[in-house]
């Protein structure tokens, strides 16, 4: 999932990054990423590129409802096999920061609920 970005000439040009994990009582590990670029068009292709990157496979993408450009992409089966968990990414930007969201947990439909509602809560806090 997301990493903050090397600074290079060509770069995204990426300054300072907050994360936190906790897992919840049923089992799912939530991660929130927030991530601060040198502008906003820094953090608009930033969250682009690694959507893009992570929509590869067997996944099912979406719009995230009341966010300008938020999207929300959960995995169509568990990763890395049957013994796996369903993993989910919601991301959006606002300004120079970037808001990303990952579940990984049982069901599919809880961690794409779930990445969307927290990035929802995150992003109203921008």
């Amino acid at each position: 999932m997301p990493r903050p970005p090397l600074n290079s000439k060509t770069g995204y040009k990426f300054t300072r990054a907050y994360e936190r994990r906790w897992l919840r009582k049923d089992g799912a590990l939530v991660t929130v990423w927030l991530l601060r670029f040198r502008g906003a068009e820094n953090a608009a292709y930033y969250v682009r590129d690694i959507v893009d990157l992570s929509a590869q496979g067997d996944v099912r993408q979406r719009a995230v409802a009341g966010i300008p450009g938020g999207r929300s992409i959960v995995s169509t089966a568990p990763v890395n096999g049957p013994d796996s968990a369903y993993v989910a990414l919601s991301a959006a930007s606002a300004g120079d920061v970037a808001v990303f969201v990952t579940v990984a947990g049982d069901q599919q439909t809880a961690v794409a609920e779930l990445t969307e509602s927290l990035l929802v809560s995150e992003y109203a806090l921008l």
